[in-house]
């Protein structure tokens, strides 16, 4: 099987240890595709990669698979684990942590700053599998008469002002 020719050079710069230059191979990707090309490595790059991540684990994270997930998750130190949780959106942090042992939820409900954390409470009373639990809590309030070229910029200035 003929290997992608981004996967080859990530390889490369992993065996060679090149990590400043790793950092900036993965820094301008979607969290799509990172998650993707992630899921070529063995477990051991796969950690390393993840690591070399730094604050966009939580995005990355919510994209990879449920195997890879639980993988990274037992392999994650505690303090590292809840920082990421917090870089999550908050529909993407609930979903993890209705998935997690309750008090390895708690403790990480209790790293959270006190607003994310009431965020995660709320969409975690939610019923599972229900809408309700799976929302986000960001929206955008638009009046009816606006013109889409007066909405376009609320939302975007709405938008910019929860990026993570």
């Amino acid at each position: 099987m003929v290997e992608h020719p981004r996967v080859v050079r990530i390889k490369a710069l992993l065996e060679a240890r090149a990590w400043y230059d790793l950092r900036r191979e993965l820094a301008d990707q979607h969290p799509a595709d990172l998650a993707e090309l992630i899921g070529f490595f063995a477990d051991e790059e796969e950690a390393v990669l993840f690591r070399l991540l730094g604050r966009r684990k939580g995005e990355v994270f919510a994209y990879l698979s449920a195997d890879q997930q639980r993988r990274i998750l037992r392999n994650t130190e505690p303090e590292q684990l809840a920082r990421m949780i917090g870089q999550m959106t908050p529909d993407d942090r609930t979903r993890i942590l209705g998935e997690l042992p309750p008090p390895v939820a708690h403790a990480l409900l209790g790293r959270l700053p006190p607003s994310e954390m009431k965020n995660s409470l709320v969409l975690l009373g939610y019923p599972e599998n229900t809408a309700g639990r799976y929302m986000t809590p960001d929206y955008v309030t638009l009046r009816p008469e606006m013109t889409a070229g007066e909405a376009s910029p609320t939302s975007a200035a709405s938008a910019a002002g929860r990026k993570r």
